[in-house]
């Protein structure tokens, strides 16, 4: 809560991580052990005066344990702060995240007449939109009931490191959340961790029945976007948006990295909503987008880098993952077989 600066800052409270701290004991680093690599969220947690000293000194205790580093979903001030040093340093663009200014929104949402309908469409369903206390939204058995159900909707299994499912088991005191109920049963909920030294919040995780009615994911951005203006912050983030085409920096990529990640968009929709994600937070009319990148303290970018990075989100060998994508590919090729032949 002193030094969050990057946006992820309190998502390395979420289960699942380990972590370094610097000897003298003012930085952390959040990370999670995958193919070779630790593999940090975001950026040391220190100040920023210390946060390339403590780079070296976890880059340095690393690699005395056999380990690389990466950072994934670095920002542009700590990459710039790591190519002003000798440390090596090699980085790839992995998307965007999309900015707004909170105290903006109520009249930039009220001037556009497509946002204005999608916000209160659910309103007219009867959903009903409060604040609720992070603690008690911790212990509410309806709400672990509804993480369940939107989990089991998903083809894949779930991706944890930044995009863990579980985040209300991790620590909730400083998070906010807002639930949308119908009829006294919630059917939605919003979780947002704060992003102290922007003075805002990450929405870090929206939670929808498919019983919800249309437009309560948009409502539930509405109620947060709100409720963090009138405690007078400025940032708003929805997080990284993977290979998104509002990311600066793409078309410097690497060749080979530049291919993989354009079939990748091209070819893995079936397993990760590249298109639907962007386009649900281009609706939302952010400000800006910010460019995300993965880092590697070595001095070039491999594939093993970006294997790593897939290891920490998929918590399991990248062949079970494979296979688990190969049996949804032709489940979905099954299925779309029977539909021709239908026809």
């Amino acid at each position: 809560m002193r030094y969050g600066r990057n946006a992820t800052c309190y998502q390395i409270l979420n289960p699942g991580f380990s972590y370094w701290f610097s000897a003298d004991g003012d930085a952390v680093v959040g990370f999670v052990p995958a193919g070779g690599y630790y593999v940090a969220a975001g950026e040391p947690v220190a100040p920023a005066e210390a946060r390339t000293r403590a780079a070296a000194e976890f880059a340095a205790d690393s690699r005395q344990r056999g380990f690389g580093v990466l950072y994934v979903c670095a920002e542009p001030p700590f990459l710039e702060q790591l190519r002003a040093t000798n440390l090596p340093t090699a980085a790839v663009t992995i998307g965007a995240q999309p900015v707004w200014r909170p105290r903006q929104w109520a009249q930039m949402a009220a001037g556009n007449a497509s946002l204005r309908s999608q916000i209160r469409r659910p309103a007219r369903k009867g959903l009903i939109i409060e604040s609720v206390d992070s603690g008690a939204a911790q212990r509410d058995p309806r709400l672990r009931r509804l993480l369940r159900q939107w989990l089991d909707r998903r083809h894949m299994p779930a991706l944890h490191f930044l995009t863990e499912p579980q985040m209300l088991r991790g620590l909730v005191a400083d998070r906010l959340v807002w639930v949308g109920s119908i009829n006294g049963h919630p059917l939605a909920y919003l979780v947002a961790s704060p992003v102290k030294l922007k003075n805002g919040y990450l929405i870090e995780q929206i939670v929808r029945s498919p019983r919800a009615p249309n437009g309560a994911a948009e409502a539930l951005v509405n109620a947060a976007m709100r409720e963090i203006a009138c405690r007078g912050c400025d940032f708003v983030s929805l997080g990284l948006v993977a290979l998104s085409r509002q990311a600066a920096g793409m078309a410097d990529n690497p060749p080979w990295v530049r291919a993989l990640f354009t079939w990748a968009r091209a070819h893995g929709q079936r397993f990760y909503r590249f298109a639907g994600l962007e386009n649900f937070r281009l609706k939302m009319l952010p400000d800006h987008w910010e460019p995300l990148y993965l880092i590697s303290q070595e001095k070039t970018f491999g594939l093993p880098a970006l294997l790593a990075m897939a290891g920490a989100f998929s918590r399991r060998p990248l062949w079970q993952m494979g296979a688990a994508a190969g049996l949804v590919a032709v489940r979905q090729e099954v299925k779309n077989a029977g539909h021709w032949l239908r026809r």
